[in-house]
């Protein structure tokens, strides 16, 4: 898959100004897929934050919605699986709404809405602490239940987005997530 170049951020269409959705990686995750990331100003919705997580001396990527920050991590991953990081949200989202019981056209609306993406270095600190919260609580989960084969990807994604979150209002992530597919579909 090709993933559009730093100048194609943002195209006009007639007078309407569309904007690319956006996968911010963490300097350790650029430098793990091997990509010298560019400052792109923050401008979407749709932005994800994404950073390399060691699990049990697994890789995963952690993912975490800008607007919601609905969380997702990836089952175990080899480098070269990481070279896509787009494909890699897309399928994580798909699992959690899902598990979510999302309706199925949501979820392919959802999933189809972040093709194509674009890399970008990390633009909003806020979401760097929820996702350093985040990861925090993951390790615990782990810890507490014995490892991600006994708790699983689906509980671990369910205990992280039904936290309060003080940038949603103390809403829980999944509940400011199913807003906005809710408001982006009217």
């Amino acid at each position: 898959m090709a993933l559009a170049r730093h100048s194609q951020v943002s195209s006009t269409v007639g007078q309407q100004l569309t904007v690319m959705p956006t996968i911010r990686c963490t300097e350790k995750l650029g430098r793990q897929i091997g990509r010298k990331l560019a400052s792109v100003p923050d401008v979407s919705m749709l932005d994800w934050h994404a950073n390399l997580l060691w699990l049990n001396r697994r890789k995963h990527v952690l993912f975490c919605s800008d607007a919601t920050r609905l969380s997702c991590l990836t089952p175990p991953v080899s480098k070269s699986e990481m070279l896509d990081l787009p494909d890699l949200l897309r399928r994580a989202l798909r699992e959690v709404m899902r598990d979510e019981h999302f309706p199925t056209g949501a979820i392919e609306r959802v999933v189809a809405s972040l093709d194509p993406m674009l890399l970008a270095k990390t633009a909003n600190r806020s979401v760097l602490g929820t996702m350093n919260d985040n990861t925090m609580h993951i390790k615990y989960l782990l810890d507490r239940y014995g490892g991600l084969s006994q708790l699983g990807l689906s509980e671990l994604h369910h205990h992280l987005n039904h936290m309060p979150m003080n940038p949603n209002d103390w809403k829980y992530a999944i509940e400011a997530f199913r807003s906005h597919v809710v408001e982006a579909a009217a």
